[in-house]
């Protein structure tokens, strides 16, 4: 597969960045699926719907509030916020982003997290580790992972930024792997 230098620069761009001292790594796994207008038909009632596993910050219903609501999609999305949902079997109410915080085990894929993996956790002292994919149902369509400096708060600033740069690259405005020349690359 042939890749465009274009291309490589839209990968590296989402795939690091330094921020105030604090170190935040995100990378892309996969985006093949994706289209930008699945995030507006997951959140057609107004906000894109969330699964939260391994809470950093607590355990509680009101401790995932405080999470759901320091988090925020990315600005090309308009001002759709999150909001606290719960896995259903059925896969077409059931589109959504799932997040899972600090997994004792490496999730090689977003497949992992869509078909409801309930895994445990182990937290570093100094970093905190995120696993995210948006799901439609049990299929992923787009996912990735990052690490960041351990917070104290949904509100600090290194946190979100590690979260803001997760969502950016995991729902892209638009799917870097499309608009290649399909006639020397293999677009998907």
């Amino acid at each position: 597969m042939i890749v465009s230098i274009k291309h490589l620069l839209k990968i590296a761009g989402a795939s690091a960045v330094l921020v105030l001292g604090g170190c935040v790594t995100v990378h892309t796994v996969d985006v093949d699926n994706y289209d930008p207008v699945y995030v507006g038909y997951a959140a057609q009632a107004g906000a894109m719907p969330l699964e939260i596993v391994g809470n950093p910050f607590g355990s509680t219903d009101a401790d995932n509030s405080l999470l759901v609501d320091a988090l925020s999609m990315p600005a090309w999305h308009g001002t759709q916020k999150f909001r606290q949902s719960q896995r259903t079997d059925d896969k077409w109410s059931n589109t959504r982003v799932v997040l899972f915080f600090d997994a004792a085990y490496h999730l090689t894929a977003g497949k992992d997290l869509c078909e409801g993996v309930t895994g445990t956790t182990h937290r570093e002292i100094d970093h905190i580790n995120v696993r995210a994919a948006f799901c439609a149902g049990d299929k992923t369509v787009s996912s990735a992972i990052g690490t960041g400096v351990r917070p104290k708060s949904p509100d600090d600033i290194e946190f979100q930024s590690l979260m803001d740069t997760v969502f950016a690259s995991m729902l892209p405005h638009e799917n870097p792997n499309r608009g290649q020349d399909c006639q020397v690359a293999d677009c998907g």
